[in-house]
């Protein structure tokens, strides 16, 4: 009898091991038939969103490097645009300020960064660091100009201190600049000036790590008032990095 009761127990054992064992392969084999039910699907939704990242950068690529978006009569949706802007990364925006949507700039090797509306143009003049042009009518790039924005670096061979150098560069006195704190940085003003045929303008000059440059606009036309308006902000969010 106590031999016949072992030997039912280790039977018995022995089944719940195997009935383990068939319950864990039988696991395994729906964890892998789940798996590859699931890969086909997997696969599909990375070729989507590859796809869509690629359409859009292309998109990018596509405004960017033709300026489509500068030239006449050529529509390109807002959305497009600022989609391929939002890759890019230079959209900027303060909702306190009214700024929704403005092209970014940042130029890490002279150390500004600079915003403004998407219908001021891109310049192409290499001359300066930095161009962007108002017109006072979008219908056509030959549209006579409101305004126009620039930076640029000067030379300073005498080494003079911002003050003197704005002073010399500008040919007006030092003592009627205006000295002001942009972030960290001192900057010279100069203020609304008027050159020798009666052209308003005004510069701002900085200093960075032994380097001068100057901000200038140009009011081509003062009667532009969303363009007037446009300036203030532009100049107001100038960071010097």
């Amino acid at each position: 009898m106590r031999q016949t009761f072992f030997h039912e127990l280790k039977e018995l054992e022995k089944r719940e091991k195997e009935e383990k064992k068939e319950r864990v392969e039988l696991y395994l084999r729906s964890r892998s038939a789940a798996l590859r039910d699931s890969l086909p699907l997997i696969s599909i939704i990375l070729i989507v969103i590859f796809s869509i990242g690629a359409a859009m950068y292309a998109v990018y690529l596509f405004v960017d490097l033709t300026r489509i978006n500068d030239v006449a009569n050529i529509h390109v949706t807002s959305n497009l645009k600022l989609a391929a802007r939002n890759i890019q990364g230079n959209v900027f925006n303060d909702p306190e300020k009214g700024i929704s949507n403005w092209m970014l700039h940042r130029d890490q090797q002279n150390g500004f960064e600079i915003a403004h509306p998407e219908n001021w143009i891109m310049g192409s003049d290499s001359s300066h660091l930095f161009e962007i042009k108002k017109y006072n009518s979008q219908r056509s790039a030959n549209e006579s100009l409101a305004a126009i924005i620039h930076i640029d670096e000067l030379e300073n061979p005498q080494g003079l201190a911002l003050v003197e150098f704005a002073a010399e560069e500008s040919k007006f006195t030092a003592s009627s600049l205006k000295k002001e704190t942009l972030g960290e940085k001192e900057i010279i003003r100069t203020g609304k000036r008027r050159d020798e045929s009666g052209l308003a303008y005004s510069k701002i000059y900085w200093q960075r790590e032994g380097k001068n440059y100057c901000l200038k606009v140009v009011y081509y036309n003062q009667n532009n008032k969303e363009a007037e308006k446009d300036l203030n902000k532009i100049v107001s969010e100038l960071k010097i990095l």
